[in-house]
């Protein structure tokens, strides 16, 4: 009977779940979960992850565009979930799914404050702020600003790094946010740096 109220207890807690309202990012949080949430998000990280691994662009299509909506959901029901609530997988599939949102860059654009809020308050990578900025001023046909992305040139068929805004300083700025120097990156993608 004792564990009948508790569990009783914890599902009225759960339908009744507290709103919070973030004035600064707009987002409303609900209690939720989180071992479901954690598990949910494992889901859509594999999904996200499995056909890329084997190759199939068309299902990786597919899988995009339904991890999308999921994500969307998640993240305008809950806020962007950092790595205290979901750990550091869950927290990173948010980003992972947004990266590859190529199709729909309003939405990667809608939720990139969120992502910063949550680098500034050390619940998301830095990194992943700066692949997904960067992401977004290259499908916006501007100049990056760290240098994480890179495209096959038509002109000359080969990988190389996207043009990048004060590329002098581009170490220091990609040091700042933790990821390698510039010609170690290239040399890893195997893409030609400079870019031309």
């Amino acid at each position: 009977m004792h564990i009948r109220c508790a569990v009783l207890a914890r599902l009225l807690f759960l339908a009744f779940a507290i709103m919070v309202v973030d004035a600064n990012a707009s987002v409303v949080q609900t209690a939720f979960d989180t071992s479901a949430m954690k598990r949910q998000l494992e889901e859509i990280a594999n999904r996200d992850q499995g056909p890329r691994r084997s190759g199939d662009a068309s299902q990786t299509l597919i899988n995009d565009s339904l991890d999308l909506v999921q994500i969307c959901a998640i993240i305008d029901k809950f806020g962007w979930l950092g790595k205290s609530v979901v750990g550091q997988n869950g927290n990173r599939t948010l980003w992972l799914v947004l990266q590859h949102a190529d199709r729909d860059p309003a939405i990667q654009k809608k939720y990139l404050p969120l992502l910063a809020r949550s680098v500034a308050d050390s619940q998301s990578y830095p990194m992943d702020l700066a692949y997904l900025q960067d992401r977004i001023l290259k499908n916006d046909g501007q100049k990056q600003v760290y240098g994480s992305q890179a495209w096959v040139n038509p002109t000359s068929n080969l990988l190389e790094i996207w043009p990048i805004e004060d590329i002098v300083h581009v170490n220091s700025r990609r040091s700042s946010v933790g990821l390698m120097a510039i010609e170690d990156y290239a040399k890893m993608l195997d893409a030609v740096y400079p870019p031309s």
